[in-house]
């Protein structure tokens, strides 16, 4: 699908989730094979720029370029690497304030 119109899909179930849970923090992860990079960040571009500071972006460029599906031991590895991720992100996002 071309970004242009993959981009208004993704901003509709960003609202979707924002409006089904009001008040929690989103995580938009760029897919690890880079479909639809572009049209995911503008739509937690549009987010941010709304108003809504509670929807991140995470940029996986080079986490992970094994199989398809990663196996047990991939998987745990990109849960670790997730959870710094997002640790430094809250963290700088409180630090700017």
């Amino acid at each position: 699908m071309p970004t242009d119109e993959y981009q208004p899909l993704y901003a509709r179930y960003l609202a979707m989730i924002r409006k089904a849970y009001p008040k929690a923090k989103i995580v938009a992860l760029r897919p690890f094979c880079g479909a639809q990079e572009a049209a995911i960040k503008a739509a937690v571009g549009v987010c941010n720029a709304g108003g809504d500071s509670k929807v991140y972006y995470i940029d996986t460029t080079g986490w992970y370029n094994g199989p398809l599906h990663p196996d047990v031991t991939g998987s745990a590895a990109l849960a670790e690497k997730l959870a710094n991720t997002l640790k430094a992100e809250v963290l700088a996002r409180r630090t700017a304030r």
